[in-house]
Formats: structure tokens, C-alpha cells, sequence
């Protein structure tokens, strides 16, 4: 099937590293699937996106950095033949002006949700003052939705991490201690979690509770580690280390993942990352206004199905008004391998039942873009 010859992707960044993250991974996707079609990344944070990938330059896309939507860059750019707006970011009036006979679809490519209404409202058309043909993409966990992004190759190259490439791969961004660590049977969490999270909480009551003898790594990649202090001044066991990994960047974090016996993870990108390693996992979900995060993680919650003590569990990462009991109890139980076949299977399932959201984006824009 032909496909867009160009294609724009507009990310505003606010904070954190997710909307970009989600953004580059779907422009690398892209990239690599439309080999013939012109990929470029509008961003009013590119410092942002080299953080988190260094080495972004050397992908078939072309980075474009802006300050403001009123920049000067844009009034020497012609729009693409398709357009997407990452989580309903604004673009820039004067590329809007410019969009008319110029681009055939606009997409407004929505955060992910569990939600069941996301179904009524994915490919539904919002009519625009311009008269191009815009539309919601809804990702989500259903047949009916926009799926999940997953590359390709994403999962070959989750099966290829071991024996000498894993060993190396550890030894470069987790150092060097942690790989006889894991040799001499310690299991490992990882911890990528916003500021907010319980963490003091979490390593305290696992050090007194039924895991006070377990052999156990808490693991943080640096940037995360700097939002804890406090833990610094915490009494670690003889039992449990604490590791701190250089940065991992974009690219590499699939593998960080995999080094994980539990994972905690935060945001978008991250959570979906989470799903394909097949390892267990806690979300820890951006935080909003009224509470209306919780209601999405109850909607993944119930969806998943690992039963009211996960469920719960989740909820008290979450949700500083439940205690914390629960988790830490929930923790020991997964550690001890409770769930570990419930999260393989549920990467299973998401490959198989689940739509590929570069996949369906693609097809959706070839049937409706007339410059082919």
C-alpha cells in the first residue's frame, strides 16, 4: 500500500521525559518502516530529547527545534502530507495557515488509556477551520483502540539479551559490581519512578518484613536516584545493596528492563516498555488534578487481572492515603514468584491480541492522504 510522503510529528514537551520519549520512538518507528517517506520531529525541547538520546542525530529523522510556536523557523517550512500532534499539543498558526491543499490528514495522536470509552472516540473525525481532515488515534489495551507501539524488532531484540552481550551490556551502564551480584543469586529491582513515589517506604519495609533475608539490589538509574536524598541516610542490611546505573539512554532501555527481576516503572513510554519486557511490574502513573490518574490505573488494573492484591498493591504506590502494607507484602510475594507467568503471559497477549499502533497509524494515513 503507498504511503504519505512526509510526515510531521509535533511534540510540546512540559515535563519530564515522556512525551518526548513516546514521540521519538514513534518517529523512529516510522523512520524505519517508511524507508522512502521524509520523517521530521518538531519539538520545543530538543536538549530534552538528547538527553535522553544522545546519539539521536545518526536516525533517519530530522530533529526540528523550536522556541516558541510564533519562531521564525517556521515560516520557511511547508507542512507534510500528514500531520500528527502529539497529545494534543498546539502547532504553530503559521504552519497551520499553510496546512490547506498542502497536507491530507491531521492526526491528534491521544495519551494512552485503558479506559473503555477511548473505543467510541479512536479515528472519530474533528472537524477544523481549515479544512484538513483531522482525527483522534486512541491507544490503548483493546482490539478496538490504537494499540500499543512496538517496534518491529522489538522483541527479537529483547530475546537476544544474554550470555556475553548481557554480561557486557550490565558491566557498561549497571557497573561492574552488580553482574556477581546477580551470579551469586540476588534479584533485582529497578526503580524508575517519579519523585513522588514511596521509595524510603518500599526499601524500609522490605528490609523488615519477610524479604529481611532475601538477597536484594534496589537499583536506580542515576537521574532517579537524585530525586531520593534521603535514601543516602538509609540503613541498608547486609542482605541489600543499592546500585546506582550511569544513564541509560532511549534505545537501551528495554534492556535495563530485562536486568530486572521487578521493575517499577512511571509514565507512558515506560509502562508500555514495561508490558513487552515480560518481567513483573508496578505503574507508577503520572500524577493529576482530582484524582483522575487513579482512575486510569484502575482501568489498566482491572483489565490485567492479577487479582485484588495486585490491584491493591498498585493502588498504595499511588496513593499516599492507602499505607503502603500491602505493597511491601505484594513485593515479597512477586520477588518469591507470584505473577511471574501472569506477566509473560500478559506480553503474550498484548502481541497477539493487541493492535500495532505504527502498524495501524500507517494504514489509517495511506487510506486517507491523496498525495501518495
Amino acid at each position: 500500500m503507498p504511503h504519505p510522503a512526509s510526515i510531521d510529528v509535533f511534540c510540546n514537551v512540559i515535563d519530564n521525559f515522556g512525551d518526548i520519549g513516546v514521540s521519538w520512538r514513534l518517529c523512529k518507528d516510522l523512520a524505519a518502516r517508511l524507508p522512502e517517506s521524509k520523517i521530521r520531529l518538531f519539538t520545543n525541547k530538543p536538549d530534552t530529547l538528547k538527553t535522553i538520546e544522545p546519539s539521536y542525530q545518526s536516525y533517519r529523522v530530522e530533529v526540528m527545534g523550536y522556541h516558541t510556536l510564533e519562531d521564525a523557523l517556521f515560516d520557511g517550512i511547508t507542512p507534510a502530507y500528514a500531520v500528527i500532534e502529539a497529545f494534543g499539543c498546539d502547532l504553530p498558526q503559521s504552519y497551520i495557515s499553510k496546512m490547506r491543499g498542502q497536507t491530507d490528514i491531521w492526526i491528534n495522536l491521544e495519551y494512552l488509556s485503558a479506559e473503555a470509552w477511548i473505543e467510541s472516540y479512536h479515528l472519530t473525525p474533528s472537524f477544523q477551520n481549515n479544512g484538513v481532515p483531522k482525527y483522534f488515534f486512541m491507544p490503548g489495551l483493546s482490539m478496538k483502540s490504537g494499540g500499543l507501539l512496538c517496534e518491529l524488532d522489538a522483541l527479537d531484540r529483547l530475546n537476544s539479551f544474554k550470555g556475553e552481550f548481557k554480561s557486557s551490556w550490565i558491566n557498561k551502564y549497571c557497573g561492574n559490581a552488580l553482574a556477581p551480584l546477580i551470579s551469586n543469586g540476588y534479584k533485582v529491582i529497578n526503580f524508575f519512578t517519579y519523585p513522588h513515589a514511596p521509595i524510603e517506604a518500599i526499601i524500609n519495609g522490605l528490609q523488615n518484613s519477610s524479604t529481611k533475608d532475601e538477597r536484594l539490589v534496589f537499583q536506580f538509574p542515576i537521574s532517579v536516584y537524585k530525586n531520593f536524598p534521603q535514601i543516602k541516610n538509609l540503613k541498608i542490611s547486609n542482605n541489600h545493596k543499592i546500585n546506582i546505573c550511569d544513564f541509560v539512554p532511549h534505545s537501551e532501555f528495554d534492556y535495563l528492563l530485562q536486568v530486572g527481576d521487578l521493575n517499577f516503572v512511571r509514565g507512558e513510554d515506560s509502562f508500555v516498555r514495561a508490558i513487552w519486557s515480560g518481567k513483573p511490574f508496578y505503574w507508577n502513573i503520572y500524577k493529576q488534578t482530582e484524582d483522575t490518574h487513579l482512575v486510569k490505573l484502575r482501568a489498566w488494573l482491572k483489565i490485567a487481572g492479577f487479582g485484588d492484591k495486585y490491584f491493591e498493591a498498585s493502588l498504595q504506590l499511588n496513593d499516599p492515603r492507602r499505607g503502603n502494607a500491602l505493597l511491601i507484602e505484594n513485593i515479597g510475594d512477586i520477588l518469591g514468584g507470584y505473577l511471574k507467568k501472569e506477566f509473560y503471559g500478559l506480553r503474550e497477549h498484548c502481541q497477539r491480541e493487541i493492535p500495532d499502533l505504527t502498524g495501524q497509524l500507517i494504514e489509517f494515513l495511506a487510506r486517507k492522504s491523496k498525495k501518495l
